[in-house]
């Protein structure tokens, strides 16, 4: 026991000074979560529960003004919603943030928001996601890592992160959610998933670089706006893609051809309204064969 709080003494006095020196003292004789790395630029900080993110992270850096000036940030064990707060008001000038070790409440992103994460240059997203974090306001990223094998891109998950060019993503992806890449005018290819069954609402409306994504043939459903306003030519779509939504292709004006399904679900106006609108380069389209009439709009402004 003696000579493991010597070597902390050592760690702290070398790397931090002594004010934090006595507060790795006494953080270790509580049982409190005190941490560091072998760089003086990292900050560790273990929380054995979901709502204790706070508090350790004040532990850690001797008070919450100083959780303010942390750059290099390793957040392990269990986190929740409870520990939302804390990323929110006390990370702000992270700029690479490891939560590769930490075991998330329901396996959810619920104690996690992107808000004032301007700074922030590189992340580990916890492995065992099912989806990935929200990068969307994060201006700076030079690079992530996401989860092992998550079930979804998630809401905004990358809403308009101009920093993205390409992706790709794991097998175990099933969902593209609403506006996942939304206004990502920069990405230019997406290596799909083969499972992938959604293209939910918005998901890559304006990526206006997108020229290279292969639409897999578990695509069930293409929602409102999914592909709107890409740089794709030519979409050619499975036949067991039965859902295609309003203006799911419109204003691609580089599309120069379509295959669609020999047959799709049949349901009101609002599925068919826009597909094609302001396709303006558009030659070649194969429509479904159940589908018997032209609706107004459809290839409105081509």
């Amino acid at each position: 026991m003696r000579n493991r709080i010597f070597t902390g003494i050592q760690h702290a006095v070398r790397f931090h000074g002594m004010r934090t020196m006595l507060l790795a003292i006494l953080c270790f004789l509580t049982g409190s979560a005190y941490a560091q790395s072998d760089s003086d630029s990292w900050v560790t900080v273990h929380c054995d529960e979901p709502g204790q993110l706070g508090e350790r992270f004040i532990q850690a850096t001797g008070s919450a003004e100083a959780c303010l000036q942390v750059t290099h940030l390793k957040v392990t064990g269990r986190l929740g919603g409870a520990d939302r707060s804390a990323f929110e008001h006390m990370m702000n000038n992270v700029m690479y943030l490891d939560l590769g070790e930490v075991e998330a409440e329901d396996n959810s992103d619920s104690f996690y928001t992107s808000y004032n994460k301007r700074n922030l240059r590189s992340i580990i997203m916890p492995s065992g996601l099912t989806t990935y974090l929200s990068l969307e306001g994060c201006e700076n990223i030079e690079s992530f890592v996401g989860p092992t094998a998550p079930v979804e891109v998630g809401y905004r998950s990358f809403f308009g992160c101009k920093w993205l060019t390409s992706i790709d993503l794991p097998e175990s992806v099933r969902i593209i959610s609403n506006q996942a890449f939304c206004n990502c005018e920069n990405l230019e290819r997406v290596t799909m998933s083969p499972k992938v069954k959604l293209f939910d609402s918005d998901c890559f409306n304006g990526c206006k670089s997108l020229t290279d994504l292969t639409i897999p043939d578990s695509l069930e459903e293409i929602s409102f706006a999914a592909l709107y306003a890409t740089a794709l030519n030519h979409i050619t779509l499975p036949e067991g893609c039965k859902v295609i939504k309003n203006s799911a292709f419109a204003n691609n004006t580089t599309l120069t051809t379509v295959v669609m399904p020999r047959e799709i679900e049949i349901g009101t106006n609002n599925y068919y309204n826009s597909w094609f609108k302001g396709c303006t380069s558009l030659i070649n389209v194969t429509l479904p064969q159940n589908l018997t009439i032209l609706y107004d709009g459809m290839f409105q402004n081509r």
